[in-house]
């Protein structure tokens, strides 16, 4: 059924009355939701209808997605620097060198690559699951306050559930300003363009 109303949505597409649509619910936003038929209320001779709301959170349209993160467990800095000050430097120059003449790419691609198998065998990846609806600030501290307070809230008991309320805000505050000020840092310098860039991508998130 065509309604007159040339900038409002109409849900209902089924009868209401015998084989007329007599109930109509209209809104200026499209496909938000979803008009579903229910019996008759009493005596009336008009269905009852149930607008469902057509709208999905994102939470629930978009699925968690796992970020790697590598971290330095207690004494990985010591264990790196034992392996640079144990290591021959002077051999990776020479595998890059033929008649006197040492190939400045190939050399620095060895290095590099040392280097970087240096740090994976001290560091220590962890797999960090991340929500479409996840704030950007959240970090450990955060998460072990919910848990906290979630924990005070079955038990039953307000004394310890308005102390872990009280914990949750502190550090959701804390957690806040130390994000601002991580933010902050990336323009310090205007002359460092490719920290700059760097914080535009943590603003956007892209």
């Amino acid at each position: 059924m065509k309604t007159v109303f040339p900038h409002f949505h109409q849900y209902v597409n089924f009868a209401t009355r015998g084989g007329s649509t007599l109930d109509m619910v209209f809104s200026n936003i499209k496909h938000a939701f979803k008009a579903a038929p229910r019996p008759h209320l009493g005596s009336s001779d008009h269905l009852s209808m149930m607008l469902i709301p057509a709208y999905k959170p994102l939470l629930i349209r978009k699925q968690a997605t796992v970020k790697q993160v590598r971290t330095w467990p207690e004494g990985a800095m010591e264990a790196l620097q034992n392996c640079f000050e144990s290591t021959d430097w002077n051999m990776f120059k020479a595998a890059a060198t033929n008649n006197h003449n040492t190939c400045v790419e190939e050399y620095a691609e060895s290095v590099s690559a040392y280097i970087q198998k240096c740090i994976e065998d001290v560091s220590v990846i962890k797999n960090i699951p991340t929500r479409a609806n996840e704030k950007p600030w959240m970090n450990s501290e955060v998460r072990a306050m919910l848990k906290a307070r979630n924990k005070a809230f079955k038990s039953g008991d307000m004394v310890a559930l308005k102390t872990a309320r009280a914990n949750l805000n502190r550090a959701i505050k804390v957690a806040k300003r130390a994000h601002s000020q991580k933010v902050q840092d990336f323009f310090e310098n205007p002359t460092n363009t490719r920290r700059m860039w760097q914080g535009i991508q943590v603003i956007t998130d892209y």
